[in-house]
């Protein structure tokens, strides 16, 4: 038969259940904030990406004045980009024309992060309505005396 040691060296089942319930508490509160660090870098990257887009539009309207862009694909075949910009996110990037936007250049849009929407004329503020005058009270009559009978002497009956 084999003996069973009292000093042997290990984990008990509560503990490693323990540390487990520790693990996934944390694992639960790190896991959301960085998904949202993530999605925080990549909107980054596509707002330097448009930027950086924006930039070579620029310059391409200052070598070109009369040139008119429809989409990002001219630049690529003009030479001035080696291929069309993407999202890192996976949005599309879209080319907004210049009259649109009130701009001298056209903007670089994301479908997924930037869309820049004209600003919408401001609303007329309501007029305050003027409280109504609250109307005085009527008075209120007094109720005729009763006659009682003739003079100024009530009749006894």
């Amino acid at each position: 038969m084999k003996t069973l040691r009292n000093n042997s060296k290990g984990f008990t089942l509560l503990e490693l259940m323990i540390a487990i319930a520790i693990l996934g508490v944390l694992a639960s509160i790190a896991i959301p904030s960085y998904m949202e660090y993530v999605k925080k870098a990549k909107s980054a990257a596509c707002l330097v990406n448009r930027h950086a887009t924006e930039d070579i539009i620029m310059a391409y309207y200052i070598e070109n004045p009369d040139a008119k862009l429809e989409n990002l694909s001219q630049l690529v075949s003009k030479g001035c980009l080696d291929k069309e910009p993407q999202c890192p996110y996976g949005g599309e990037y879209i080319l907004i024309p210049a009259d649109k936007i009130d701009s001298k250049y056209p903007k670089v849009g994301c479908s997924l992060h930037y869309w820049p929407v004209p600003a919408a004329p401001a609303p007329k503020p309501k007029p305050v309505p003027k409280p109504k005058p609250k109307p005085k009270p009527k008075p209120v009559p007094k109720p005729p005396r009763p006659v009682t009978g003739h003079g100024k002497y009530p009749v006894n009956g």
